[in-house]
């Protein structure tokens, strides 16, 4: 999965504030199972916002992420699903002979959610500069293509 600016400023702070005995950006001690992250995520949220929030399932972000994808136009509903692995929206002959992968749209999709995302939770969740990031992004795109 390519990734967007956005998110490769974010994991670039995660390594430049890494402590030495944490050496993966996703768990303490490298993949453990999803309820495990949940249930560390539930009490940052907790802590930050106060009060537990309401139920939800690790399942309900994608959900999320392929509803507004849908409703904001970003992209094609069959490169959105091919985003989060599904294949429901080809046809039957599609579905079974086309295996095209669409990065470029991929990519390109995925800036345009980075965007959005930056623009409506700065300063609480992305770095400053996404600059960095702008390079790196920018070569995979080009390899795509």
């Amino acid at each position: 999965m390519p990734l967007s600016k956005a998110a490769l400023a974010i994991l670039q702070a995660c390594e430049r504030e890494r402590h030495e005995s944490r050496r993966y950006v996703f768990g303490g001690q490298g993949y453990v199972n999803w309820w495990f992250g949940k249930d560390q995520l539930d009490k940052r949220i907790a802590d930050r916002l106060g009060k537990p929030m309401d139920h939800w399932t690790v399942h309900d972000l994608r959900r999320s992420f392929v509803t507004h994808m849908n409703e904001l136009g970003i992209a094609d509903p069959h490169i959105i699903e091919a985003m989060v692995n599904h294949i429901s929206s080809k046809g039957a002959i599609a579905g079974r002979y086309d295996r095209a992968k669409h990065l470029l749209k991929r990519c390109e999709a995925l800036e345009k959610w980075g965007k959005r995302l930056t623009e409506r939770t700065r300063p609480f969740a992305v770095p400053a500069s996404q600059d960095q990031a702008t390079e790196q992004s920018d070569n995979l795109t080009s390899q795509v293509v």
